[in-house]
């Protein structure tokens, strides 16, 4: 798959499932940088397959290739799923990033745990011994950035000058159509941080308010404390059968033990 004079500058692949109703000409395709022509095929970025980054995959699971998938629904098996390896992602101000297994509102492992992330040493974390899953699981995912060597506000996005937030996770067997969950801070939030009451909610108009802010140290404290608060909109499945729920606040779960450094005097 990589030209063999290309693979000192591979830095991680991402294989996408397109929705099989799009239909694309052949003849066509976007070139470019991937940057610049990503929104051509948006229709192909709903389902994440899988995401290499240094990684292989067990010997009793892979991902297949080929066939025709319709579109059905499935609910999560109550047998659970088994999870091989885990995978964080974000951009060049990511610094420490995070998942834990949160079970019956109590933290019971980390499945990825980057304190000094690097975006130029991205792996994937095969874990040792593989987890099951079940109905009723959750994930807490955290992701710190720090944009002190930038002097203008960093956006969300798929460009790799913005940000990001991506937990990826490796599992068998496969739940068909079931491809991701994805959240983000509701309208209703971001109208009321603009001290808006209208419900004409318009992205561009959020972006342009928000480039032109005066940020000073108040400032950044007040849109910590908006982040930590806001109520979320959580969209999960697939493409022609997306299934989305408001979050209130965030759920509150009994954490891990904080463990103490050990040292010793040589």
């Amino acid at each position: 798959m990589i030209d063999p004079n290309n693979v000192d500058l591979v830095h991680h692949l991402v294989l996408y499932e397109c929705d099989p109703t799009v239909k694309f000409d052949d003849n066509n395709l976007p070139e470019g940088v991937c940057d610049d022509y990503y929104r051509e095929f948006s229709h192909c970025l709903s389902n994440t397959a899988t995401v290499w980054a240094i990684v292989e995959f067990p010997t009793e699971a892979g991902d297949p290739v080929g066939g025709d998938f319709g579109i059905k629904y499935y609910n999560f098996p109550e047998s659970g799923i088994t999870e091989v390896s885990a995978l964080l992602h974000a951009h060049l101000q990511g610094r420490s990033l995070g998942t834990k297994l949160i079970r019956n509102h109590t933290a019971v492992e980390y499945l990825f745990n980057a304190e000094r992330y690097d975006f130029n040493y991205q792996f994937d974390n095969r874990l040792s011994e593989p987890i099951k899953l079940y109905p009723g699981d959750e994930f807490a995912t955290r992701c710190v950035y720090n944009t002190m060597n930038k002097n203008q506000v960093t956006l969300g996005g798929q460009r790799t000058t913005y940000e990001m937030c991506s937990q990826i996770f490796t599992y068998y067997p496969r739940v068909k159509d079931l491809y991701g969950c994805f959240s983000m801070n509701h309208p209703d939030a971001w109208q009321a941080i603009r001290n808006r009451v209208s419900n004409d909610f318009n992205n561009t108009e959020i972006l342009d308010w928000i480039k032109n802010i005066e940020w000073t140290p108040t400032v950044a404290a007040q849109w910590q404390e908006f982040y930590n608060d806001a109520s979320r909109m959580l969209t999960y499945s697939a493409v022609n059968n997306t299934k989305s729920e408001v979050l209130a606040v965030l759920p509150k779960y009994k954490d891990l033990p904080i463990k103490s450094c050990q040292t010793e005097s040589i």
